[in-house]
Order: structure tokens, then C-alpha cells, then sequence
């Protein structure tokens, strides 16, 4: 699993872009987005406007070293998400908890746009997903007149330039 943080107030702002749009074209791609939330107001999962953002944990400090932690996701993913209800925690848990909501609500995302794009074959895991898309790739962009051996992949056959095709072990 991958995660990159887009932290807006340490991206560059650049003087020919001065409404920000650069970093928002970036936060808009996030499938996650976590929000410090000291405002004392509700937080708006639209705010962001994106393609992806599917899923807010909001962080609101509360006193005695605490935090209120809430989950908020665009209706589609409420039933693949589970409990969303709020949660209090302390300050030395607050990462823990906030990198493992980040990381179930990015999965949930993954499962929802696999099921939108082919509800007949179903996200099973990234490495099936990574699979899937090597061989969309290989049937995109064919190899050209690429004949092995009849002896099979080895060092001395016709293989040696070649990545040994094993996706049809799976």
C-alpha cells in the first residue's frame, strides 16, 4: 500500500497561480482526505472539490489532550465503510487511529471503483488489481514477432531479452 500525503500549507505556491490551483488539482485526486479541523465548525465533505475524494477523517482538538475523530464519506461508500461512528482519543493514539481510518477508507474506494468499472470481476487484492492491469497492458501493446524456444524460458533459449510471461499461473 502506497500513501502520500498532500499537505496544502507546505506545497509550493507559485506567483503565476495564485488561487492555489496547482495544489488543489493535486488534493482533488486523493481517494482520503484528512482534515485538521480546529475551526469549532462542521466540516463539509465537499469542500474539496475532486473526482476521488470519497472519504474525510476530520480531526477536531477537544481539551485534556484529546481529539473528536469523524469519518465522513460521499453516500456510495457508507455501506463498504462500516462504523462511522465519532470517536474521542487521546493525542498519543491520534496517528495510530487516523492512518489505519485513512488506510480502510482508501481500500473501500478501491473496492467501490472496481465495482463501478467491472461489477463481474470484483477488487480482490492489489496484487490481482497490479496483475489485471499488466495484462490490459500486454493485450494494449502485443510484443513484436516474439517466438521462444521450444524448450521454454531458460538462459540459452529465446527468453534471455525477454520477461517470461507468468500470468497464466494465476
Amino acid at each position: 500500500m502506497q500513501v502520500v500525503f498532500h499537505v496544502a500549507t507546505l506545497m509550493p505556491t507559485k506567483a503565476s497561480d495564485p488561487s492555489g490551483n496547482q495544489k488543489k488539482l493535486h488534493i482533488g485526486n486523493d481517494f482520503v482526505s484528512i482534515v485538521y479541523n480546529d475551526s469549532g465548525e462542521d466540516y463539509n465533505i465537499y469542500t474539496m472539490k475532486g473526482q476521488f475524494i470519497y472519504v474525510c477523517v476530520i480531526i477536531q482538538p477537544l481539551d485534556s489532550q484529546s481529539n473528536l475523530i469523524i469519518v465522513k464519506t460521499k453516500p456510495e461508500l457508507s455501506e463498504l465503510l462500516g462504523n462511522q461512528e465519532p470517536k474521542i482519543v487521546s493525542d498519543c493514539n491520534l496517528a495510530t487511529l487516523v492512518r489505519q481510518l485513512a488506510l480502510h477508507g482508501n481500500l473501500a474506494s478501491v473496492i467501490h471503483q472496481s465495482q463501478q468499472r467491472s461489477p463481474s470481476d470484483p477488487y480482490a487484492s492489489n496484487w490481482l488489481e497490479r496483475l489485471r492491469q499488466i495484462r490490459r497492458l500486454r493485450d494494449k501493446h502485443p510484443p513484436e514477432n516474439v517466438q521462444p524456444d521450444e524448450d521454454g524460458p531458460g538462459p540459452d533459449s529465446g527468453w534471455s531479452h525477454h520477461a517470461y510471461d507468468f500470468t497464466g499461473f494465476v
